[in-house]
């Protein structure tokens, strides 16, 4: 084989792994110089296929880790991605000794097969893995609500109904929500009352009574190709106030009106009228609590209607020897001392 001016030939159309004597003489119009001394190659084999061994996939950290049994005479891979169910791929080149490889560019609820090609110098093609592994991330609800992000409910702000509001920390990967209801401090079971895909976080709850505290419970959802994925709950109590309008006509007899008229209402179904609660003049009247048994955090909550608001009162006093807490009306203001 002829070759001028060239310091670099290559040799094609070989057998894999057998040596071969190679001769490299020069020449010209005078002739052939003599041979130099004798030179070996050997062409390598094409690189071994590997064998996916296993597959992660990661919902925090929306990733898919794929592992592998490392082959020989192999200097890179070509990993082979493509999405069950569509055509086309996606191929990816890495170094070779490598036995894992993490997919970062990932979609929840997708499903990917990913296969490999072993590659050396010989065959940059590669060679196609002995199996192929499928795997999906589903995404990650743990803190669709959290302290900040979470449910609310009016505490007799309205006569007629509850008002739920709530906000999340992931609207866009959710499709829709559901909401339940309880009587607070029954102990039964949550009953379902609405599902909703209101991104707005605003329900109304009408079909409740007066006089009665109740326990929600909201819970986002989502479609993972065929399954229902939930998020975290997040809970709050509600109730609407006790009180509504009575309109009508009062009537005289002979048609004069007088003075002075009372109207009395009553209920029709035999249910109380007037709700439960205590009155404390101020004159040393208190309600006594036992201290909560934590000592690192504590919840006071409680609803008043005081005579005077602007006048300074205590609400809650648990100061002693400098130790505790108290809460007050003062200066238009409700204030929070914490002792030492």
């Amino acid at each position: 084989m002829e070759q001028p001016n060239a310091t670099l030939f290559t040799v094609n159309d070989v057998i894999p792994d057998t040596d071969y004597n190679i001769y490299v003489s020069p020449y010209n119009e005078c002739g052939i110089a003599p041979f130099p001394p004798l030179a070996t190659g050997n062409s390598i084999d094409d690189p071994a296929p590997v064998t996916l061994t296993s597959i992660v996939s990661d919902s925090l950290a929306t990733s898919i880790t794929l592992n592998w049994n490392d082959v020989g005479n192999e200097n890179g891979y070509i990993i082979v991605r493509s999405i069950v169910g569509q055509g086309g791929q996606v191929e990816t080149q890495i170094p070779g000794d490598l036995s894992s490889w993490v997919d970062t560019d990932i979609v929840p609820c997708v499903s990917y097969r990913y296969q490999i090609k072993s590659v050396n110098d010989c065959n940059g093609f590669g060679i196609l893995s002995t199996n192929d592994l499928q795997a999906l991330v589903t995404p990650d609800l743990s803190q669709v609500f959290t302290n900040s992000k979470r449910l609310d409910a009016s505490k007799g702000f309205y006569p007629d109904r509850v008002e739920l509001s709530w906000s999340n920390n992931n609207t866009t990967g959710l499709s829709g929500f559901r909401i339940f209801r309880r009587v607070f401090g029954s102990g039964d079971d949550f009953t379902l009352i609405t599902t909703t895909t209101n991104t707005s976080g605003i329900y109304l709850d009408y079909s409740i009574e007066a006089n009665v505290i109740y326990e929600y419970k909201i819970v986002g959802e989502t479609t993972c190709v065929n399954d229902v994925i939930f998020s975290n709950e997040s809970f709050a109590n509600g109730f609407r106030k006790p009180s509504g309008i009575i309109s009508g006509n009062v009537s005289y007899s002979g048609g004069i009106a007088v003075d002075s008229v009372r109207v009395l209402a009553e209920s029709t179904d035999g249910g109380t009228t007037g709700g439960t609660g205590l009155y404390l003049d101020g004159n040393g009247d208190y309600l006594q609590t036992p201290n909560p048994t934590s000592t690192n955090q504590v919840t006071v909550e409680a609803w008043i209607k005081p005579d005077d608001f602007t006048s300074d009162f205590t609400l809650f006093d648990n100061l002693d020897n400098n130790q505790g807490y108290t809460i007050a009306h003062e200066a238009g203001n409700f204030t929070l001392r914490i002792g030492d």
